[in-house]
């Protein structure tokens, strides 16, 4: 860029950051119920969603999650709604552009909420807008420095729904508060998770291992659980008709069937995790008891008098018997703080995350402030000495934030960097100022090397870091190479499953972010495979095209670069070539312009291109026989 257009960039920035600095306004508000309801009917968005629906008789008329407001509403009348200084917000017309579902929240409770207000903000910056949603449970634990924190979660998700009886009939999402009490009523959790993951060797997959070893605990048998664990692990270890051995010629034959039914491209319906689960508590308490036994274990789901109506969520609910009849252990007394009444709208605001927030706001001095400050790049680093314990840093966010305050795009909106104090003080860092959110809009700034205009909130509650969103929407990645860190995770994602034993086209199962740097580390050979992934984007997204390649090299990679080559053009194809079948599906379904193309769901991709892949490998085995009896005759 020329230095004459630098000028005009600067000046355009200028100009617009000083219209909206004379405009943008911020006041901190008790907002009681009956504000809230003034403020809500100043949503157009609102009013036209009330519009069109109907509401039962008693039905709150909200329009956002209602077990979403029923949880705010919960933490509002538990006194645990911090002040964490994201804004309600008022466009230039007076109208309500962000925060509808805490004002409902408000309405539902009852209860008063301190917030900061900001009016006069441009709506067409409502785009830039973060919404800060809390942290998954996950985010909370590693900020905790729990290990395995993902592996916990789906721990306890499991056996939350075993101890309320709905597993396999209701997947509704638990909340944090739930977590947490499970989690603080439950120490052996910790230990079984780590028993689990001592044991990535075992036959035993890793999603059913930490509940049995779970249950196997709270029951009291701790070397039962050992022994079997390793009979698990080193299939010799017991003699034939031992339970243990009987369950790992069990699996290991379930994978055999697997693999033989990819191999020749048929549908293969095994069992589900639920299944395995399952079959190995039946082993266990047949160890346990010294048990003989001679024929393989089996259960299936029992839907009961809902087995004519399995698709019907409510009948199976109603009519099929707890967990549809999976066996727990011999023993087991139960999950403590894990039973809740079915069908309640949110859990009870409580737990170790929930009595911080509410002694934060016992505490609070009431003296928290917002204001416009322009930041300086010099500024900018002197802000980011009080960064610690935040979420990893994304260098491409980073450098979005860098590149549009450069072209003069940078847009003003009303989200404050916030501090636990007041960063401009002297010695700020030694009297343990923190900043909590805003490090991109600060590295950016730095980047760019030019200034920006931004909110800043001082005297934050501490607690209030646990509210804000302790992700990026992409999942980032540090690594050597020039790869995309968001297009390796992807593949990452789907390796991790097929490594793990998961089904990759199933949902509901995803590694933790550990867990996918440790994929990638596992498997180099993804990085370097990226570059060839980016010319195969017109057959699908580049997580999907590189976890292809990677696995078809793997697979068999005297053939793989012609497979994927015939993916990529198309050209000289035989008409039986499952490669032309594969394009005509995928790529043959989109038009020329890319806001015109009908969308194809990834994993009917995903599938549709896994399915060629072995129809290919048998293709081209049968051209090499024909061509060796040509030459032999």
């Amino acid at each position: 860029m020329s230095s004459a257009q630098q000028v005009v960039h600067q000046e355009k920035r200028d100009n617009s950051q000083k219209d909206k600095r004379t405009e943008l306004e911020f006041e901190i508000e008790t907002i009681t119920p009956d504000v809230a309801a003034e403020y809500l009917e100043t949503s157009k968005s609102r009013e036209e969603k009330i519009s069109v629906r109907s509401f039962k008789k008693g039905e709150p008329k909200v329009v956002s999650d209602l077990k979403t407001i029923s949880s705010y509403a919960n933490i509002m009348k538990a006194g645990g709604w911090i002040m964490n200084a994201m804004p309600i917000i008022f466009d230039t017309d007076g109208r309500l552009i962000d925060g509808v579902s805490r004002l409902e929240a408000c309405v539902i409770s009852g209860e008063n909420f301190r917030s900061v207000v900001a009016r006069n903000v441009k709506s067409d910056v409502l785009h830039t807008i973060d919404q800060h949603k809390r942290r998954t449970y996950t985010g909370v634990l590693e900020s905790r420095g729990v290990n395995y924190a993902g592996s916990i979660q789906r721990t306890m998700t499991k056996l939350i729904r075993i101890e309320n009886g709905v597993l396999g009939k209701d997947n509704s999402k638990i909340s944090w508060s739930r977590f947490d009490r499970v989690l603080e009523g439950n120490p052996e959790l910790l230990e079984a998770t780590s028993i689990s993951e001592g044991s990535k060797g075992s036959i035993l997959h890793s999603t059913p291992r930490p509940v049995l070893s779970f249950m196997a605990l709270k029951a009291g048998k701790r070397e039962q659980l050992r022994f079997f664990l390793a009979g698990l692990k080193d299939i010799d270890t017991y003699p034939l008709g031992n339970p243990a051995r009987m369950l790992a010629n069990q699996l290991k034959a379930e994978q055999r069937r697997e693999k033989m039914a990819r191999e020749n491209d048929r549908q293969f319906d095994g069992m589900s995790i639920d299944n395995v689960l399952a079959i190995a508590i039946m082993a266990f308490n047949d160890f346990c008891n010294e048990k003989t036994v001679e024929e393989e274990y089996f259960w299936s789901p029992d839907f009961g008098k809902a087995k004519k109506k399995r698709d019907d969520k409510k009948a199976v609910m109603k009519l099929a018997p707890d967990n549809l009849g999976l066996p727990t252990v011999e023993g087991y007394p139960g999950l403590v703080n894990g039973a809740y009444e079915t069908g309640e709208p949110a859990d009870v605001f409580s737990g170790e995350l929930a009595e911080s927030l509410i002694r934060a706001n016992k505490e609070n001095s009431g003296e928290e402030q917002v204001m416009m400050r322009t930041i300086t790049p010099e500024k900018a680093q002197e802000y980011l000495l009080l960064n610690r314990d935040n979420r990893a840093l994304s260098d491409e966010h980073k450098k979005s934030i860098a590149k549009d305050i450069r072209a003069g795009n940078w847009m003003l909106n009303a989200q404050p960097i916030c501090f636990t104090g007041d960063p401009d003080q002297p010695d700020a860092k030694k009297n343990g100022v923190r900043l909590l959110n805003g490090q991109h809009r600060l590295h950016g700034c730095i980047e760019a090397d030019m200034p920006i205009e931004v909110p800043i909130a001082k005297n934050i509650p501490e607690e209030a870091f646990a509210t804000f969103d302790a992700h990026t929407k992409k999942m980032r990645l540090k690594t050597d190479s020039d790869a995309d860190d968001r297009v390796l995770a992807a593949a990452a994602r789907l390796q991790w499953k097929e490594d793990n034993g998961i089904e990759i086209f199933s949902t509901g199962i995803n590694p933790t972010a550990s867990e996918i740097k440790d994929t990638i580390t596992l498997h180099p050979g993804m990085e370097t495979a990226y570059a060839k992934s980016r010319t195969l984007k017109n057959v699908g997204s580049a997580g999907i095209m590189l976890y292809l390649i990677y696995h078809v090299r793997d697979d068999r990679p005297d053939i793989a670069d012609d497979f994927l080559e015939a993916l990529r053009t198309g050209e000289n194809l035989q008409a039986r070539d499952p490669a032309l079948s594969a394009r005509t599906k995928i790529v043959g379904n989109r038009t020329a312009k890319k806001a015109q193309r009908i969308k194809i769901p990834r994993k009917e991709i995903l599938k549709t291109l896994i399915t060629s892949w072995r129809d290919y490998k048998e293709y081209r085995d049968d051209i090499a026989e024909d061509t060796s009896q040509q030459k032999l005759l």
